[in-house]
C-alpha cells in the first residue's frame, strides 16, 4: 500500500512539472484563447493566467516541502545567482514604476523558485526525460492543430501557410522544435518502445521545423548540431583535442568568411535585410535613450514601461522589447546586472564543460547545449529574463544541477584521495551512445 502511495505521489509530481513546463513554454492555452492576436497581447495578465499560476506554484510548493532543506542549501551554494535575484528586488528603489516592478519581480521570483526546485529535485537524466515528455506533447498536439484545427495550427495572419502548432507564433514554434530535436538526441532510451518514440519524435521535429518556415531556427538547428560534434571533443584525450580543435576551428573560420563575403544573399535567404528587419536601428535607439542609466538601468521591466514612446518616435514602429535579451537585461539592471549574469553564466558553462568531460555521454551534453541555445536565441530575441519564461526556468535549473553535479564530483575525488583509490583514465573513451 505504501509503495502504491509513493508511486502515485511521484506520478502526480511529474505530471505537475510537465504541465508547468508547457505553461512556461507558452503552449496550447495562449493560441486557443487568442488565435488571431499577436504574442504579447496573448500574454496579458487576466484571470485565466492567474489561475494557471496559482495551480502551478501552489502545487509545486506542496512538492517542495519535503526537500526544503536541500533547496535552501542549493540557494546558498549559488551566491552569484542570489546576487542577481537580490538586484532585481532592490531595483524597485530606482524604478520609475516601483509597484509595477515589484509585482513583476515577485512573479519572476516564483518562476525562479520553480527552476531551483526542478534543478534540485531531478538529476540531469530525469530533467531530460521530463522536458522530452513536455516537448513530445507539444509536437503531437501541434500535428493535431495543423491537420484538424488549421485556424489554430497555422500562422496565417502574417505568414500565410507557415505552421505554428500549439504556439502563438511560428518563430516560437521553431524555437521549441529545435529544443525538442536537441533534447531527443540527448535522450537515452531504456526500452525498445522508448527508442521507437525517440526516433519518431526526431523525425516529427524535422518535419515540423520545415513547415514552420522559421528560417532563423533553421540556422540555429544547424549550429546546434555542429555544437554537438564540437562538444564531443571534450570526450577526447587531451593530446588529441588540439588537432581535432584545429580542424574544427578551421572549418568554422572558412564558413564565417564565406557568410561574411555573401552577407546580403545569406540574409535574403533568411528573409532578413541589412538591418536584421529593423533590429539594428532598434538596438541603436534603445542604447542611446538609456545612456543616462547605464550602471543600474531603469529597474526590472522599468525601461519599456517608461521610455517606449521615446524609442518609437526614433525608429517609427512600436516594439515592446529590444529583440535582444542581453540588451533588455542592460536596460533593466544596467552594467551591474549584466556583469553578474555574465559571471553566473561563465560559472555554469565551466561546470557543464567539466560534466561533459567527466561523464562522456550525450546526456551530459544537454545542459551545455541548452545553455548554448539560450544564449544563441537571445541575440535576436528577448526571452532571457521574462516572467514565467521557459528559458529562465531552464537556465536556473541548469545552474543549480551542474553545481550539484560538480560538488558530487569533487567529493568523489576527495574520498578517492583519502582512501588511496586509483582511477585508470583511458586515452580515448567513445560516447556510450
Amino acid at each position: 500500500m505504501r509503495w502504491q502511495i509513493e508511486r502515485m505521489y511521484f506520478i502526480a509530481e511529474k505530471l505537475l512539472v510537465v504541465g508547468a513546463l508547457l505553461y512556461f513554454m507558452g503552449a496550447v492555452v495562449p493560441v486557443l484563447r487568442n488565435p488571431d492576436d499577436r504574442y504579447l497581447d496573448a500574454q496579458t495578465s487576466d484571470s485565466v493566467i492567474l489561475l494557471e499560476q496559482l495551480v502551478i506554484y501552489a502545487g509545486a510548493m506542496i512538492f517542495m516541502i519535503p526537500i526544503r532543506g536541500r533547496l535552501l542549501k542549493v540557494f546558498a551554494k549559488n551566491p552569484v545567482l542570489c546576487s542577481l535575484l537580490l538586484l532585481i528586488l532592490i531595483s524597485t528603489i530606482w524604478s520609475a514604476v516601483p509597484l509595477f516592478t515589484l509585482r513583476r519581480a515577485i512573479v519572476f521570483m516564483l518562476a525562479t523558485v520553480f527552476g531551483l526546485y526542478f534543478g534540485t529535485r531531478f538529476e540531469t537524466k530525469e530533467q531530460i526525460r521530463i522536458v522530452a515528455s513536455a516537448l513530445a506533447v507539444c509536437m503531437i498536439l501541434s500535428v493535431v492543430f495543423i491537420v484538424a484545427l488549421p485556424r489554430y495550427g497555422y500562422d496565417r495572419a502574417i505568414y500565410k501557410d507557415a505552421w505554428r502548432g500549439v504556439f502563438i507564433h511560428k518563430n516560437i514554434f521553431g524555437t521549441y522544435v529545435v529544443i525538442a530535436t536537441i533534447t531527443f538526441l540527448c535522450f537515452r532510451a531504456e526500452s525498445i518502445l522508448e527508442l521507437v518514440v525517440k526516433y519518431l519524435c526526431l523525425a516529427l521535429s524535422v518535419w515540423l521545423l520545415i513547415g514552420s518556415e522559421a528560417k532563423g531556427s533553421y540556422v540555429v538547428m544547424m549550429v546546434s548540431i555542429l555544437l554537438m560534434f564540437l562538444y564531443r571533443l571534450l570526450h577526447i584525450y587531451w593530446k588529441r583535442v588540439i588537432p581535432a580543435a584545429t580542424i574544427a576551428l578551421t572549418v568554422l573560420a572558412v564558413a564565417a568568411v564565406y557568410v561574411a563575403s555573401n552577407a546580403d544573399a545569406f540574409l535574403r535567404g533568411l528573409g532578413k535585410d541589412a538591418t536584421l528587419n529593423g533590429r539594428i536601428p532598434l538596438w541603436t535607439a534603445v542604447l542611446n535613450v538609456s545612456s543616462g542609466n547605464r550602471w543600474l538601468g531603469y529597474g526590472f521591466v522599468g525601461f519599456w514601461a517608461t521610455n517606449n514612446h521615446s524609442v518609437w518616435s526614433i525608429i517609427g514602429w512600436a516594439p515592446l522589447k529590444a529583440h535582444n535579451g542581453f540588451i533588455d537585461l542592460l536596460l533593466e539592471l544596467g552594467l551591474l546586472g549584466l556583469g553578474i549574469f555574465a559571471l553566473n553564466t561563465a560559472i555554469a558553462i565551466w561546470r557543464s564543460i567539466k560534466l561533459v568531460a567527466r561523464e562522456r555521454t550525450l546526456e551530459s551534453q544537454w545542459p551545455l547545449l541548452m545553455l548554448s541555445l539560450i544564449l544563441l536565441y537571445n541575440v535576436f530575441e528577448s526571452d532571457l529574463m521574462v516572467q514565467n519564461g521557459f528559458f529562465w526556468v531552464a537556465y536556473v535549473a541548469i545552474t543549480v544541477s551542474t553545481q550539484r553535479a560538480w560538488s558530487v564530483s569533487r567529493a568523489t575525488v576527495r574520498t578517492a584521495a583519502l582512501t588511496g583509490t586509483q582511477f585508470s583514465v583511458p586515452e580515448y573513451e567513445p560516447c556510450s551512445q
